[in-house]
C-alpha cells in the first residue's frame, strides 16, 4: 500500500449531493447543479494521523459522500473512507484509513488484499 503523505494526489468517488454546509454557488460551479450522480472530486493529502488512523485531504465532498472511498490516484489503490467534511472552517475532508493494524485484520479477515505498490 502506498505510504500516505501530505501532498499525495488522491480522489474521492462518490455521489456528491447538495449540501447547505457548503455555499450553493460554490457547489453549483463545482457540480454544474447536478447532483446526485457519481464524480471523481480530485485534491491532495494535507495531514495524515499515523496512530489515529486517520487523514484529511482537501477534496471537495459534500452531503452523500459518506463512505466514499479515497483513492490514491497514482497506484489506484483505497486509502480510506471519507466520513466527514469542513467547509467553512478549514476547506478539508476526512477520512478513516485503511492501513491501521486493526482495520487491516479485520478487512483481511473478510477477504480483502493489501498488496505494495509495482
Amino acid at each position: 500500500m502506498p505510504s500516505p503523505s501530505h501532498g499525495r494526489p488522491v480522489l474521492v468517488a462518490g455521489f456528491p449531493g447538495r449540501d447547505t454546509r457548503v455555499p450553493q454557488d460554490v457547489l453549483d460551479l463545482t457540480f454544474g447543479g447536478v447532483y446526485g450522480v457519481k464524480r471523481v472530486q480530485p485534491g491532495q493529502i494535507l495531514s495524515v494521523e499515523q496512530d489515529a488512523g486517520e487523514f484529511t485531504n482537501d477534496c471537495l465532498t459534500s452531503g452523500g459522500n459518506g463512505g466514499s472511498p479515497v483513492i490514491d490516484v497514482e497506484s489506484g489503490f483505497v486509502l480510506g473512507f471519507h466520513h466527514s467534511g469542513r467547509w467553512l472552517d478549514s476547506k478539508r475532508a476526512e477520512a478513516t484509513s485503511l492501513w491501521t493494524p486493526a482495520v487491516r485484520n479485520l478487512l483481511s479477515g473478510l477477504g480483502a488484499r493489501y498488496e505494495d505498490p509495482p
